[in-house]
């Protein structure tokens, strides 16, 4: 976020009485107090090489998160609801947030996606659908399945970092997310 946007916002809650101690530190980065506790983002990412660039990019931008990654759908679902050898909920606690890949073999993102929205305790699990293609029709059913968020995969390690920069800044410090059940 650039010092002028910084300034911009301050700026705006000034105006609107909206300017509190809390919203200073949302706007330079600090972590506030509701995010003392970890939030768990669920990465569902095939590719082993992106998993390790998420994971790289994360631990550079998102304070206040721990990201829990699984490499297929199929896992995702395991994960998500607690089966086989995810049945731990203290190792393997549910998530406040999904990255989801929708371009994974066998069981897809968008399979994952219809699957999520059925089971009661996802339903307002925030979900960020991400793909290596924009093709109207994947952005649409993304949207139509339950996805809160599309975005294209970044072509960078730097757009990567931009992108993990916005998303945790608004999901994990902005938003009120609901607890996991």
């Amino acid at each position: 976020m650039s010092l002028s946007l910084i300034v911009c916002s301050i700026r705006f809650l000034v105006r609107k009485r909206i300017f509190q101690n809390y919203s200073l530190r949302v706007c330079i980065g600090k972590v506030p107090k509701q995010m003392d506790k970890q939030r768990i983002i669920l990465l569902v990412e095939d590719s082993p090489d992106d998993t390790e660039l998420f994971r790289l990019a994360f631990k550079r931008t998102c304070r206040g998160g721990d990201l829990r990654a699984v490499g297929d759908g199929e896992e995702a679902l395991g994960y998500l609801t607690g089966s086989g050898v995810y049945s731990d909920r203290e190792q393997f606690p549910k998530p406040h947030l999904m990255l989801l890949d929708l371009g994974l073999p066998h069981v897809t993102g968008f399979e994952i996606l219809q699957r999520l929205r059925t089971l009661t305790d996802f339903k307002t699990l925030p979900v960020i659908a991400f793909s290596g293609s924009e093709y109207g029709a994947d952005v649409r059913l993304a949207y139509e399945l339950g996805a809160n968020c599309f975005l294209k995969k970044p072509n960078s390690f730097d757009d990567l970092i931009q992108t993990l920069t916005e998303l945790c800044n608004f999901w994990l410090r902005r938003c009120e997310l609901p607890d996991p059940r």
